[in-house]
């Protein structure tokens, strides 16, 4: 059997960039979420806007435990995580940050198979 830990390393590197930059993204939504809905309480949407932002902010704490299995190495744990978080943030915060988070799982999950000798 060949040593991946080359190529263990350099994908786990990877995903860690990709979701770093997928949380980054959800914050900065967020945020801009907070200060558009603070502008107006007149909204009539304005109560189910906020639920939306909270639940996206749980999420978002998720999406940060499951970076702290990625960066512990336990790739099982990580991979499922941002996998299910990334498809959450797809629909609760935006696609876009939510999809980063997502691919950074899918490719957290290939290296869990990596290191197991799968693939």
């Amino acid at each position: 059997m060949k040593d991946n830990t080359v190529l263990i390393a350099k994908r786990s590197k990877i995903a860690l960039i990709i979701t770093i930059i997928g949380l980054v993204l959800s914050v900065l939504v967020q945020i801009s979420t907070f200060i558009n809905l603070g502008k107006s309480d007149a909204n009539p949407l304005y109560d189910a806007m906020m639920s939306m932002t909270y639940i996206g902010l749980f999420f978002m704490v998720i999406a940060v435990v499951g970076l702290v299995f990625l960066i512990k190495k336990s790739y099982y744990k990580a991979g499922l995580t941002l996998t299910i978080t990334g498809i959450a943030c797809a629909i609760f915060v935006n696609p876009f940050p939510g999809i980063a988070i997502l691919i950074g799982g899918v490719i957290t999950s290939n290296v869990d198979k990596l290191e197991k000798g799968e693939r």
